[in-house]
């Protein structure tokens, strides 16, 4: 109990210890003195609620900056000078003081700090249309490097179909079983045709200087007369691994995300980056 009291103190002194940093701290020039008029800040009415519960727990209200800011920087992302303004009309307290009390601390973001996600289809039927233009572009804009794959199942006795199309095979709105279907009439009308086939992913990582990063990754197999196992999705009922007993969609999971495609893709391309970081040629062999 008595631990639990001193850091229930130590957390208690630290906007304390701030606002002492912040009286010291002069306030910059055209920056507000006075407390903002709540109808002016325009704080909204879920905000206010919180900000007024967590004052709730603080005999003083200045030792509740630490968890408001706190507050304004989930909602917006960083502690924005609008965020900052509408906190302080709650609290009664200047912008100045709270910015202080936010500067003083390397927690707090008093810029904006965002991430990036983007996904975007880099197959060739993309790529035709300007793909990897796209990419490139996305890549620019977030000023980070940008990760795109592709897979698909390419059936040597129907001249590497789905291939490409596999998403689509059977047309568009299908299910997973349309297309399985689809590549198992299309075999039987070939009886005497090998039923070999393979699973092929491609991961490309384009970086803002341009650069550009492939590696593929395939694992063979053979197309089962019918679909077997629970497991997976796509193809993975009707694609007996490697020759083996056992379809993708029969296989554990661990072992699926060891032998995949995918995974073998992924590790070709960390050895691409790892050759480009050790300076030697970058180019990736597939992995099989």
């Amino acid at each position: 109990m008595a631990g639990g009291d001193e850091r229930s103190g130590g957390a208690a002194e630290q906007p304390d210890a701030a606002a002492e940093a912040a009286a010291r701290t002069p306030v910059p020039a055209g920056a507000a003195v006075e407390v903002p008029e709540s109808h002016e800040a325009g704080v909204p009415d879920e905000m206010r609620a919180e900000i007024e519960a967590i004052m709730a727990r603080y005999p003083e209200k200045r030792s509740a900056s630490i968890p408001v800011l706190f507050l304004i920087q989930r909602r917006y992302g960083w502690c924005t000078p609008e965020g900052i303004r509408q906190g302080a009309a709650v609290m009664g307290v200047t912008a100045a003081y709270l910015e202080s009390v936010a500067s003083f601390y390397d927690l707090f973001h008093m810029e904006p700090a965002g991430q990036h996600r983007v996904l975007v289809c880099t197959n060739i039927s993309c790529w035709m249309r300007g793909g990897d233009e796209l990419l490139g572009a996305f890549c620019a804009a977030a000023g980070v490097p940008a990760l795109a794959d592709d897979s698909g199942l390419e059936v040597d006795a129907l001249e590497g179909a789905p291939g490409l199309y596999s998403a689509r095979y059977a047309g568009p709105d299908t299910t997973h079983g349309d297309k399985m279907k689809q590549v198992l009439a299309a075999l039987a009308g070939l009886p005497d045709a090998p039923r070999t086939a393979r699973f092929r992913a491609v991961v490309v990582v384009a970086f803002p200087d341009s650069r550009e990063l492939t590696a593929e990754g395939v694992c063979e197999g053979i197309i089962a007369e019918t679909p077997r196992g629970a497991g997976g999705f796509g193809y993975d009922p009707v694609f007996l691994v490697e020759g083996g007993p056992l379809t993708m969609a029969e296989l554990p999971a661990p072992q699926k995300n060891d032998i995949s495609h995918r995974a073998r893709a992924v590790h070709a391309l960390r050895d691409a980056l790892q050759r480009a970081a050790d300076g030697y040629p970058s180019s990736a062999p597939t992995r099989q």
